[in-house]
């Protein structure tokens, strides 16, 4: 893969993930906790981030996460090295104070 055709790829696909990202608004309603309050409703995230690589492959690192209140899901590719992959799981602890 050329240089040139690296760079067209990874416009094209940087285009792409920003027409279906999904976009946060605001809550303008009332501040008290409902059924569809920001802490209900899953928040997603994907970045991809290319790498041209001179002299040898190129290749893209997407990572992806999905937050709903305390819940955290995670997952990213090629990012700790080539061809591998990773998943998370995680919650938010709160810290109790005397």
């Amino acid at each position: 893969m050329t240089v040139t055709s690296s760079v067209k790829t990874f416009a094209v696909a940087f285009l792409l993930v920003g027409l279906v990202s999904p976009q946060a608004t605001p809550n303008r309603g009332s501040a008290k906790a409902t059924k569809d309050s920001p802490s209900d409703q899953w928040t997603y995230s994907l970045n991809l981030a290319g790498y041209i690589v001179p002299h040898d492959r190129s290749y893209a690192s997407p990572t992806f996460s999905a937050d709903r209140g305390r819940f955290h899901v995670g997952s990213r590719y090629n990012y700790e090295d080539k061809e591998t992959g990773s998943l998370w799981l995680g919650t938010t602890l709160k810290s109790v104070r005397n």
